[in-house]
């Protein structure tokens, strides 16, 4: 959890949207990309 900081924020952002699967993929896809 702690390795998709960035990616967290953006999965709650994307929660506000409505976009929750979406978001937690982007989230997902985030903290791969950091690593």
């Amino acid at each position: 959890m702690e390795l998709v900081g960035p990616g967290f924020v953006a999965a709650a952002m994307g929660v506000g949207t409505g976009g929750l699967v979406a978001a937690l993929v982007a989230g997902i896809t985030y903290g791969f990309l950091y690593l």
